[in-house]
């Protein structure tokens, strides 16, 4: 029963400690165990037994299995056996993944074996797959619930496994159950834009170049290959025999996150709070919670590394302008808005340049949650992105569609975040050091993590809210934790730069003067209607008065105002220009730093 992974938790107290103590082991199966696509779990109060099963969307638990009982013992005992006789699939890894063990045999780590299905000339997947090597991933999947992406640094021999050259994710993406039209995958976006755009992009845009990719595709007991998809996996078997369905968690540990909150205290909820399954009749209900979703691989070239690569602000400015630039070129000549931009899916790049230098830039990846906006209304409740970035609105489901805006408003709290928490991990490690002491409620953007006690959705949008009131709210909650030393012998980061920027974002985005007052701002207010001209207008009409005083009691949202098409637009061209002026000035200080470096070289004995 190693398949379990030491899940099982034996807790003679209260059920919700067991389940806080759950969480944590299934979090730490998911960060440890990469080819792990879901999570099996045991607790044990007492006599009392339940299994759990751990799907990306939701948890499914057994009723309570009475140990003392012959049928709670039978029930346990069915279990257990259907775990022994059931493939590696059904006991949560992916088929398509190997990590091959080679310790004893030349003394070196072992590496994994990832089998990526191949592309025909129509970039269309096939059966066959292309095997790609690597030591280890540089994205873990580090939460809970959500999509569990992992990242592996790859090469396609395994003699050139220490120079790695393709990027392989791996990850649960969301799609469509019924008939008709259906979400496009990341594959399938990177293959319209390999078709039909690559070719008239211009300098500037990296995005990513497809290798190979298509769904896992496994072999049932019978010798049938299918589509490795969540109802395959969780249909009416060992997956769902006894089930309690519980609750999403509010909190929203939903995947994609970054990997640097990944081993934050995980959130706490009733996993057994839902609705009880009494019968195998009722199995139909609990499988209907369970989004469907592909497991999807995907090998993409040229190989970047995570954000906190960079070695410098400038580097980081340039690389989200980059970034940016590149979401843009998509939404406007792609017509695909992003919908997930965060830590994670903006990656750091390196090239060798035409004097034989190098130079820094940004890739924006990972098109899992983008989608054509002509094509569907962008319902809000779906709640796309990763939890610490997601957009005000986002967070609150708001039934307005979604646009850039809340693209742009992500981009500028992975700014803050980078630049509160350091943007790399020296800077990170400096800065909780020189923290020891500090009382770390004073961080307000901690208030932005889904993982602090009480947090939920309507709770952090409701702090951020507060947070961007104005530029004053901002500076002295946010951008006053970016360090900028006083002096060079601080031993501190300068991020004054990134203070800079985060500032530019936030005017560009809250407070832009070339916009009607309305849209300024993130608290609603009432319109600014006086008693006087209600007067004057309607005289003694006490009906129409009434329904003016109703009129003063409407609240405006500002962040719904901006949306609308004239302030949207406006606010597009100040934010690009904003990054893209950063960026340029970040290039310069590059190369004057450069150039220095090599007048000092050029002068040393």
């Amino acid at each position: 029963m190693t398949s379990l992974s030491a899940s099982g938790v034996r807790v003679k107290s209260n059920i919700g400690v067991v389940h806080e103590r759950l969480i944590c082991y299934i979090r730490q199966i998911y960060e440890h165990q990469h080819n792990r696509l879901f999570a099996w779990g045991v607790s044990s109060c007492g006599s009392l037994v339940r299994v759990y099963l751990f799907g990306p969307d939701c948890a499914l638990s057994t009723n309570d299995l009475d140990m003392k009982t012959s049928t709670g013992r039978k029930q346990f005992i069915g279990w257990l056996v259907n775990m022994c006789l059931g493939e590696d699939v059904r006991r949560g890894f992916i088929p398509s993944m190997r990590y091959v063990d080679d310790t004893a045999a030349d003394g070196n780590d072992g590496y994994w074996e990832l089998s990526v299905p191949t592309l025909d000339s129509n970039g269309v997947g096939t059966d066959t797959t292309t095997v790609y090597y690597s030591k280890q991933p540089s994205i873990v999947a580090g939460s809970v619930f959500g999509r569990h992406t992992r990242g592996f640094p790859a090469s396609a021999t395994l003699d050139n496994i220490e120079k790695p050259d393709v990027f392989v994710k791996v990850a649960w993406q969301y799609a469509d159950r019924e008939s008709g039209p259906t979400r496009k995958t990341d594959i399938e976006h990177l293959v319209d834009i390999r078709e039909k755009y690559a070719s008239t992009a211009p300098n500037g845009i990296n995005i990513p170049h497809i290798l190979a990719g298509e769904t896992v595709t496994t072999v049932d007991r019978d010798g049938k290959r299918a589509h490795l998809m969540s109802d395959t996996v969780f249909e009416k078997d060992i997956a769902t025999r006894y089930a309690v369905v519980g609750d999403t968690p509010k909190s929203a540990d939903n995947g994609n996150s970054s990997n640097r909150f990944s081993s934050q205290p995980p959130p706490t909820f009733d996993l057994g709070s839902g609705t009880p399954v009494r019968s195998i009749d009722d199995i139909p209900r609990a499988h209907k919670l369970l989004s469907f979703r592909k497991a999807n691989m995907i090998a993409t070239q040229p190989l970047c590394e995570p954000l906190d690569s960079v070695q410098n602000p400038d580097e980081l400015i340039i690389v989200l302008a980059d970034a940016m630039r590149a979401h843009q070129w998509m939404r406007t000549e792609c017509n695909l808005l992003h919908r997930d931009i965060s830590s994670n899916n903006i990656m750091v790049g390196r090239r060798r340049t035409h004097d034989g230098g190098s130079e820094v830039y940004g890739m924006l990846i990972d098109l899992d949650y983008a989608i054509n906006p002509s094509h569907r209304r962008l319902s809000r409740p779906e709640r796309t992105g990763t939890l610490p970035f997601m957009s005000i609105l986002n967070l609150e489901a708001h039934p307005d569609q979604q646009t850039e805006l809340d693209d742009f408003e992500s981009l500028l709290y992975v700014l803050c975040f980078q630049a509160t928490f350091g943007i790399n991990n020296d800077d990170a490690k400096t800065l909780k050091q020189a923290r020891k002491a500090m009382d770390l409620s004073l961080l307000k953007i901690r208030k932005w993590q889904g993982w602090q006690e009480g947090k939920t959705m309507a709770s952090i949008a409701n702090n951020k809210r507060g947070h961007m009131v104005n530029i004053d709210t901002f500076e002295v909650n946010i951008a006053i934790h970016f360090p900028v030393p006083d002096s060079d012998d601080s031993g501190l980061p300068d991020y004054y730069d990134l203070q800079l920027l985060a500032c530019d974002l936030y005017h560009a985005l809250f407070a832009n003067p070339h916009v009607d007052p309305c849209c300024r701002g993130a608290h609603k207010t009432s319109p600014n209607t006086q008693r006087a001209p209600i007067d004057s207008f309607v005289g003694r009409d006490s009906r129409l008065r009434a329904q003016f005083r109703n009129l003063s009691l409407v609240k405006v949202d500002p962040l719904v105002e901006r949306a609308k098409d004239s302030a949207k637009n406006t606010i597009i061209d100040s934010f690009i220009t904003a990054m893209e002026e950063n960026a340029a000035e970040a290039r310069h200080r590059i190369a004057k730093s450069v150039s220095m470096n090599g007048l000092a070289m050029l002068s040393s004995p």
